[in-house]
């Protein structure tokens, strides 16, 4: 129709009966803006609306019957033409179907603005899904609607379209109502499909893989379950891929989702860290009607596999084996301006991501390869311990032989590898000395030395150095380090103000926790007679405060021994300075946390790992009596919670090369070469050769030579793989049934592995002796110690069972189970109150099973021990009896 006229209003008229439908469209609308209104019979508006461009007004139902006026009323005085069409939609295009898994398809054919519905029967709980394909000519909305009239789900589009999966709530029949949003009409192929119940699958993980061939009809989803715990990796595969898209969720056992991604293709999880224990299911939902097959593979990925390898000018080398999806990593220790190629030249099966991490973690180099990959030439930025990572893209597994070559490895390399941590008390109140920098302290108020060298028979003069030892190289000279003369332990103290720091707790100190004056020493020793390698570390303190002050000294050496596994990636076991004595460990029970009581984080070579060649060590308050765990000092000593962490643990210049000896090569005619030779005392307290007396220094030698000073250390400094000393803790008529050697270097007896902190022992001297000379100590032992209330095992190696922890109480169990072979020797520790017992058992004969170890009550509140074997109760051969001092007060701490 057209206007003529500016702001003339139009209208046309057409008959119309109530329940009829009709629709208008306004096409090619210019000139301005319309009002439109459908008015009807009776001069009501039934439908009004404007537009400025082409309109239609949708499906109106009329509810009279008579002459319908459609008015046009310009806003404007505009004029021009439109194009108006009238259209009977009254009939709707009915359909039906009956869903099938494989759906069954209407094809619907509609007129302009017809609706078109699809019925069919359901039931309650069923599942259907309706595709709409070839959809053209328009858009439209969709609607499934309940047997009751409701709404079950509604949606909208302008090309194909599925409804998805529709739980279905009532029974009866529904029907799927297709709206056109428009005039266009066209034919759409409508498939209801009856979706089955998921299917189901189950795998048990493993590291090579646990597949699930998956077979799906159309929206059906399928379900993969298996059961995981807290902390396991697992990684999925979905290989063959085809007819379409997915979504697969990995589904937590509480229901929440563990991960998720989508794929049109094959795909892959990853590495996912389960954070819960019970049932997971791998929820693979189609994204569409397209069915087929997948093969779905469950991986249980094993922990990282921890290598280490020792950088040499000819490339040290080190196989790395993987499971799929299994992350590696190769560590090795180098210092900073090292040049360093790493190769891997047999690199197969995948793609991978490699990395070299920096010791503080940031990346030094990254790349990726596929095939065999070098770093090239990589100059390091930082000293310490390097990170090699290589991360699988895909479940390919195999074998990587890695090589890394370094012109810069030598001794300081291999000791900074395994230097140990020390934690000390949160009450201590000194730290290592830089003994350099303590030879030659001066006060800062007057210049003057802050320590003297005397002797009975010269007096005393200021201590200038290294010099001045090497004028009075006599054994009965002794440096006083009480500069004041006063006998209060905390007048021991650093003459430098700087030093008197406060530690984590906000105590003061009496010596640098961090700095160049503040520093530990490092001496490798070796070969032993089996040919291999000891790395000593040695420590000067300022003064030894023991338990209430009963055995005070000027002058502390300890010393703490690292044997390196035969691999270089691992530990074989540690020894630890204590009161004179040294005890054994093995690492399967120690820390290497940094701090953190964490057991069994040391590397060994059954288990490597990276970061586990560094041993936690808490030395006891002011007696620093090194112990392997915190809280485990002895009961005649002080506290040793581990609490404060030494500030220069991970400072490289805080670890230093031991002056060589003399009897290493540097020979000396008037006096010592360095002060390791010197032969007097490092500390006034005149005790001459007892444990309460200043000690030698760590090469000094025996103590019927040594004069005035206590030699803890001579023997152990230069052969650490031997002891003096005899069996566990009897000797001679107080125990007839072991034999004991008089005198002279022997091997490690089993008392070695009876130090404190261990609460039972069990030792065959032979086997671990060779496992000791010939460094197999990682090899699993034929028995080994339970506490059942603590589920504690006890670290074991050939011949040897070693169980950490706190003496037994009365009414306490222990276990030793397995192949215990004759002459196999036991030792545990027992406590009451105050009264502590250590019972020495010798097995007569060979056993296979167990035995009970059992503590009671007896006469006077003593722990009594016994062992229980096929129902007989055995005495020890030996007991050690002890009243233990009061219990320990922690010492208050000073302020300056």
């Amino acid at each position: 129709m057209a206007q003529d006229s500016p702001n003339e209003v139009a209208d046309i008229t057409f008959s119309g009966n109530a329940g009829q439908v009709v629709a208008v469209d306004a096409d090619n609308w210019h000139d301005g803006c319309q009002n439109m209104a459908l008015l009807n019979p009776d001069g009501s508006t039934a439908w009004s609306g404007g537009g400025c461009s082409a309109r239609s007004t949708g499906r109106i139902a009329l509810q009279q019957s008579g002459t319908y006026t459609f008015q046009l009323v310009p806003t404007d005085q505009n004029t021009g033409s439109i194009d108006l069409t009238f259209f009977d939609a009254t009939t709707t295009g009915s359909y039906s179907v009956v869903p099938s898994a494989s759906g069954d398809t209407a094809t619907v054919s509609t007129s302009p603005w017809q609706v078109a519905d699809v019925s069919f029967s359901g039931s309650s709980g069923e599942v259907v899904a309706v595709d709409a394909d070839a959809w053209r000519d328009g858009c439209k909305n969709m609607t499934l609607v309940n047997p009751d009239g409701t709404s079950a789900w509604s949606g909208g589009a302008c090309s194909s379209k599925s409804s998805g999966r529709i739980s279905l709530s009532q029974t009866g029949t529904y029907t799927f109502e297709l709206d056109p949003t428009d005039q266009n009409s066209g034919t759409i192929a409508m498939t209801v499909f009856d979706v089955p119940a998921a299917s189901l699958y189950t795998v048990s993980p493993s590291s090579s893989g646990s597949a699930a061939s998956i077979s799906t009809s159309p929206w059906q989803v399928a379900q993969v379950n298996f059961s995981g715990f807290t902390g396991e990796i697992v990684a999925a595969d979905a290989d063959n891929w085809q007819d379409g898209c997915k979504n697969m969720t990995l589904v937590n056992p509480d229901g929440t989702s563990a991960w998720s991604g989508g794929a049109c293709s094959s795909k892959s999880t990853g590495r996912i860290a389960l954070s819960q224990t019970g049932t997971y299911t791998l929820r693979l939902d189609p994204a569409d009607q397209n069915a087929g097959t997948i093969a779905m593979t469950v991986f249980d990925v094993p922990a990282t596999a921890d290598y280490s390898v020792v950088p040499t000018p000819s490339g040290g080398n080190v196989r790395v084996q993987t499971t799929p999806w299994q992350l590696a990593r190769v560590s090795f220790w180098a210092t900073a301006g090292d040049p360093i190629t790493i190769t891997e030249p047999n690199w197969d099966d995948g793609c991978k991501n490699l990395d070299l991490r920096n010791p503080d973690g940031s990346p030094a180099w990254t790349g990726g390869a596929c095939s065999s990959s070098s770093t090239g030439n990589v100059t390091l930025q930082q000293t310490g311990t390097y990170t090699f990572i290589l991360t699988p893209n895909d479940q390919y597994s195999g074998y990587i032989d890695i090589t890394a070559t370094d012109t810069g490895v030598n001794a300081a390399a291999l000791a900074a590898q395994f230097r140990p941590y020390l934690n000390f008390d949160s009450s201590e109140k000194w730290r290592p000395l830089n003994v350099e920098d303590f030879l030659n302290e001066r006060d800062p108020a007057t210049g003057r030395n802050w320590n003297e060298l005397c002797s009975p028979t010269t007096g005393c003069v200021a201590l200038m150095g290294d010099s001045s030892l090497q004028q009075h190289p006599t054994t009965d000279s002794y440096i006083s380090i009480n500069h004041d003369g006063a006998s209060d332990p905390d007048s021991y103290v650093s003459p430098n103000p700087a030093c008197h720091q406060t530690d984590v707790d906000n105590y003061p100190l009496h010596d640098c926790d961090t700095g160049p004056a503040s520093a530990i020493y490092y001496h490798l020793v070796g070969p032993s007679p089996g040919g291999y390698t000891y790395i000593d570390y040695w420590i000067y303190y300022r003064y030894n405060q023991a338990l209430g002050d009963v055995g005070n000294h000027a002058g502390d050496w300890e010393g703490i021994t690292v044997a390196p596994a035969t691999t270089g990636n691992a530990i074989a076991y540690v020894e630890l300075s204590d009161h004179g004595s040294w005890d054994s460990y093995l690492p399967a029970g120690l820390d290497c946390g940094l701090g953190i009581s964490t057991p069994g984080t040391c590397s060994t070579s059954s288990q490597p790992l990276a970061s586990g060649l560094n041993v936690d060590v808490f030395p006891a308050a002011g007696s620093h009596a090194n112990y392997a765990q915190p809280d485990s000092a002895a009961l005649n000593d002080n506290p040793n919670d581990g609490g404060a962490l030494w500030g220069n643990n991970q400072q490289a210049s805080a670890l230093i090369p031991l002056p060589a000896t003399a009897g290493e090569g540097n020979l000396w005619t008037s006096g010592p070469e360095n002060w390791t030779d010197w032969p007097g005392a490092w500390g006034e307290t005149p005790e001459p050769g007892t444990p309460s007396g200043s000690p030698c220094g760590p090469a000094a030698p025996p103590p019927a030579a040594a004069g005035d000073c206590g030699a803890d250390h001579a023997g152990h400094y230069y052969a650490p793989w031997s002891q003096t000393g005899g069996n566990l803790s009897c000797s001679g008529a107080d125990c007839p049934q072991l034999r004991r050697r008089a005198s002279g270097p022997a091997p490690l007896a089993c008392s070695s592995w009876f130090g404190a902190g261990v609460v039972a022992a069990a030792c065959d001297p032979t086997p671990m002796q060779n496992a000791v000379r010939t460094r197999r100590l990682s090899s699993r032992g034929s028995f080994t110690i339970t506490l059942p209330s603590t589920r504690r095992k006890a670290a074991t190696a050939p011949g040897l069972a070693q169980l950490l922890g706190a003496p037994l109480h009365p009414g306490a169990l222990a276990i030793i189970s397995g192949v215990i072979p004759r002459h196999t020797q036991l030792l545990v520790r027992a406590v009451n109150g105050r009264k502590l017992i250590t019972a020495t058992f010798l097995i007569s004969r060979q056993l296979r099973g167990h035995a009970v170890i059992r503590v009671s009550r007896g006469p006077h509140g003593e722990p009594i021990v016994w062992l229980v074997l096929r129902g007989k109760k055995i005495k020890p051969v030996a007991l050690q009896r002890q009243t233990l001092p009061a219990p320990r007060r922690r010492r208050a701490r000073s302020a300056f």
